[in-house]
């Protein structure tokens, strides 16, 4: 995670980051975390979590995080992945998988256009509470 989130050491509050990994863990119906494989390697691992949308019809998923080594993006371990959160999504009951990404991250851009993920012309805003 800390390799995911940068280098700058002080972005990364491990204490916080296992608390709330254990909270994610702890509540089922919040969402999961996976570790991605290739081969016997962890090359990353995904979060997924859930929420509610009478617009998107029903539950949705969002792809909470997502790292990849970047010397496995180009693999099938990338596109297992996917394909993996994807078919656990459905199976769950969401009707739409969300994911959001900085638009500087071209590899994540090109290995969702290659499983078939649009963009959206919405807007997304956040506000820290």
């Amino acid at each position: 995670m800390k390799k995911y989130r940068g280098a700058d050491e002080s972005l990364f509050d491990l204490m916080k980051v296992q608390r709330e990994l254990e909270s994610l863990i702890d509540d089922q119906f919040s969402g999961i975390v996976w570790l991605i494989f290739a081969e016997d390697d962890i090359v990353g691992y995904a979060i997924l979590t859930f929420g509610f949308s009478l617009k998107k019809g029903g539950r949705l998923a969002v792809i909470d995080e997502l790292f990849i080594d970047p010397r496995s993006m180009d693999t099938d371990a990338a596109d297992d992945a996917i394909l993996f959160i994807e078919q656990q999504a459905k199976c769950l009951g969401a009707r739409v998988l969300i994911f959001e990404f900085g638009e500087s991250n071209s590899e994540y851009s090109n290995l969702l256009d290659r499983r078939g993920y649009k963009n959206t012309s919405v807007r997304s805003v956040v506000k820290v509470l």
